[in-house]
């Protein structure tokens, strides 16, 4: 395209000036423009099949007079299209069999993985509250050998010996470790792993079937 006097014409169609001294200040570019003709587009309407088939019309072959012939063709290669459809397919499943393995195994592993975090939590767990009990009989066993050492004081020593002790269980609080004990959760209470779950699912299944028969 010719730029002339700010607007775009087609360079073929320029003229230059033949009274002008100097010719004119113009310069060309590309550019897209609509060119007035139709052009027929057929393809297969899927993204995985190749195959097209484009026809323009031009100034000496008007788009209608050549319809037959495309038409035909198409009819021509409704086979190899047919055939590109089957192997798509056949590439579709076997991405979806490929994916179906790769998340079935994902699953898998993160399976094993959050079973082997709940086995590791409740472990840690358990060691705390075994801690916690073992510590609770200590300072129980520790505050009744001061109790009944503080019988055996002199009277003055014993009532300071008695508020003490008082003191002490106060400070110490109740020491019930069964509580935590009660509060411990299985690994099973954490995660239940895939296979133990397919088994429960398996196990509702039959208690329905069995319900409705």
């Amino acid at each position: 395209m010719r730029n002339v006097g700010g607007k775009y014409i087609p360079d073929s169609e320029y003229v230059p000036p033949k009274r002008l001294k100097y010719a004119d200040h113009t310069w060309t570019t590309t550019k897209d423009i609509p060119s007035g003709r139709l052009r027929l587009f057929i393809y297969a309407p899927r993204a995985d099949v190749d195959w097209s088939k484009c026809l323009d019309e031009n100034k000496t072959s008007p788009l209608h007079e050549n319809i037959r012939g495309c038409v035909l063709e198409l009819e021509r290669a409704a086979l190899a299209i047919k055939l590109k459809n089957a192997e798509a397919d056949a590439v579709a499943i076997q991405r979806k069999r490929e994916w179906e393995e790769q998340s079935k195994k994902w699953r898998e592993d993160e399976d094993r993985e959050r079973t082997a975090k709940s086995i590791a939590a409740s472990r840690t767990q358990l060691d705390e509250i075994i801690d916690g009990w073992a510590y609770a009989q200590n300072v129980e066993r520790f505050l009744q050998m001061v109790e009944v050492a503080t019988n055996d004081l002199p009277k003055e020593q014993r009532e300071s010996a008695e508020s003490r002790l008082r003191i002490a269980r106060e400070f110490l609080g109740t020491q019930d470790p069964m509580k935590h004990f009660l509060a411990w959760k299985s690994p099973r209470d954490r995660y239940i792993p895939l296979v133990e779950r397919s088994s429960l699912e398996a196990d509702d299944e039959d208690l329905d079937e069995e319900g409705e028969s």
